[in-house]
């Protein structure tokens, strides 16, 4: 099944992603869309979700913990793949601290939810001491 072809998640190929994305318009038919949409979940979820949930269900009772570092690796994947996906870029430029910054700061899970807040509160001393702490799980 992998011998030949490179996928780009579990049910797609790299191929038939690349035809389907060269003809992909804003006025493309519903179909292409719902494809489009389709390969992106089947490629969050086979390659990050799914694995990630198994590894938790390995660590259960396990006081070692020793599938914490995967997970956490796969974490940062992640954000590193939807922060690709909300910039528009085809890869992240080394160093990626940027990349996780960007995320984290506008991700309303790991900030005040609003951008009315970001705002008010941007130059803030509180501001930058998220920034600061967003860096340090960065360097975890």
């Amino acid at each position: 099944m992998f011998k030949d072809e490179l996928f780009l998640s579990p049910k797609y190929t790299l191929e038939g992603y690349k035809e389907l994305l060269t003809n992909l318009t804003v006025n493309s038919n519903n179909s292409d869309w719902h494809t489009a949409i389709e390969i992106f979940r089947d490629r969050i979820d086979g390659r990050f979700l799914r694995v990630t949930k198994k590894l938790l269900k390995e660590c259960e009772g396990d006081e070692s913990l020793s599938t914490a570092f995967s997970i956490m690796a796969l974490n940062c994947l992640l954000i590193e793949t939807l922060q690709q996906f909300y910039t528009g870029s085809d890869a992240t430029s080394r160093p990626n601290e940027e990349a996780f910054v960007n995320f984290l700061m506008n991700s309303p899970y790991f900030n005040e939810s609003t951008k009315k807040y970001q705002k008010v509160y941007k130059r803030n001393l509180v501001m930058d001491l998220i920034k600061s702490m967003q860096r340090n799980f960065i360097k975890m």
